[in-house]
C-alpha cells in the first residue's frame, strides 16, 4: 500500500511530482550560474571580439553567456573538492548516448584537509589525504596519478557584472553563482584575500564588496591568476534575503553531496560484487 506524505515545503512538492513522474533527483536540483575565465578570444558568429582572453563570464539561464573583464563579488561560503578526468571511463550523455571520458569528482567539505568520498567508490579521487611526505620515492606513474588528482575551491556568492552578451548587448545584473577555481593557483589566492580580510581586518567577508579581476601567468603550463580588491564605496547587511540565499547554496550543496555519495556507495558495492562473482568462479574450478 502506497504511504501517503503530504509534502511540506515547495522543494518536497517538487521532489515528489519529479519522482511521481520518473525524473531523477538529479535532474529536479536546482542550478547556479557558474562563473569562468575565459582561456581564449571571446568572438561572436562573424568572427568580431567580444572580450579577451581572460575576461569572466557567466552562464546567466534566461540572458545565455554575460561576459566583462572584471565582476564584483559578494562572497558567502566556499568549500572543497577533487576532481580527476579519466580518459577510460564511460559515460551517458543527455542525449543518452555513450561517451568515453568523464570527470570524477569528491563531494563537497569545509576544509582543505577533510576526507572526501568519491562518485567512483574512491575518497579524493584516488589522492592521498594531507601531505605526501615520500613523494620521491613514489614510481613516476603514481606520482602522475596523484597530480592528476586536483583539489579545487568552490566559491558561493553573488556576482555583479556590468558586460556584455555574445551579441555585444549591454547587459548588467546580480545573481547568485558558484565559481570554481584551483586550490594551486586562483583559488589559493582568493582563499588568502579573505582569510586576510577576516582576521587582520577583522571584517566580514560577507559585508564586503569584492572586485575580481584576471592575470595572466606564464610559465610551464599558462593559466590565469585572481587580482582581488576590495571596493570601500559599497557595503553589504546580512539581512532576511541574504539568509535565504545561504540556504539555497547549503541546500545546493547537500544536493550534490547526496547524488555523489549514492554513486560512491553503487561503485563499491560494484565493486564487492566482482570480487564475490571472483572468488566464486576460483571456488567453482576446484
Amino acid at each position: 500500500m502506497t504511504v501517503l506524505i503530504v509534502p511540506q515545503s515547495v522543494s518536497d512538492y517538487h521532489a515528489s511530482v519529479a519522482a511521481q513522474f520518473g525524473e531523477s533527483e538529479q535532474s529536479n536540483r536546482d542550478s547556479i550560474p557558474r562563473v569562468r575565465i575565459e582561456r581564449d578570444n571571446v568572438e561572436n558568429a562573424n568572427d568580431e571580439l567580444i572580450v579577451p582572453a581572460g575576461s569572466f563570464s557567466i552562464d546567466d539561464p534566461v540572458a545565455g553567456k554575460i561576459y566583462a573583464k572584471e565582476i564584483s563579488f559578494r562572497y558567502y561560503k566556499h568549500f572543497y573538492r577533487y576532481k580527476r578526468y579519466d580518459a577510460h571511463a564511460e559515460r551517458v550523455t543527455k542525449n543518452g548516448d555513450k561517451a568515453t571520458g568523464k570527470y570524477i569528482h569528491s563531494v563537497l567539505v569545509a576544509g582543505m584537509n577533510d576526507e572526501a568520498p568519491s562518485d567512483d567508490g574512491s575518497f579524493q579521487c584516488g589522492r592521498p589525504l594531507g601531505y605526501i611526505h615520500d613523494w620521491k620515492s613514489l614510481p613516476e606513474s603514481e606520482q602522475d596519478f596523484i597530480k592528476s588528482c586536483r583539489q579545487m575551491v568552490i566559491f558561493f556568492g553573488e556576482a555583479t557584472i556590468n558586460g556584455v552578451d555574445i551579441e555585444g548587448n549591454s547587459v548588467i545584473e546580480t545573481v547568485p553563482v558558484e565559481m570554481e577555481l584551483s586550490n594551486k593557483t586562483s583559488g589559493k589566492t582568493l582563499v588568502s584575500f579573505y582569510q586576510d580580510i577576516h582576521s587582520k581586518k577583522r571584517t566580514d567577508p560577507n559585508s564586503v564588496s569584492v572586485v575580481l579581476k584576471s592575470k595572466r601567468v606564464k610559465g610551464g603550463v599558462t593559466f590565469y591568476d585572481l587580482v582581488p580588491s576590495i571596493n570601500s564605496t559599497e557595503n553589504f547587511v546580512f539581512d532576511e534575503n541574504a539568509i535565504s540565499l545561504t540556504e539555497r547554496f547549503y541546500n545546493y550543496v547537500r544536493g550534490i553531496n547526496s547524488y555523489v555519495m549514492e554513486r560512491h556507495r553503487a561503485a563499491i558495492d560494484e565493486d564487492q560484487k566482482e570480487s564475490d562473482d571472483q572468488f566464486f568462479d576460483i571456488n567453482s574450478e576446484e
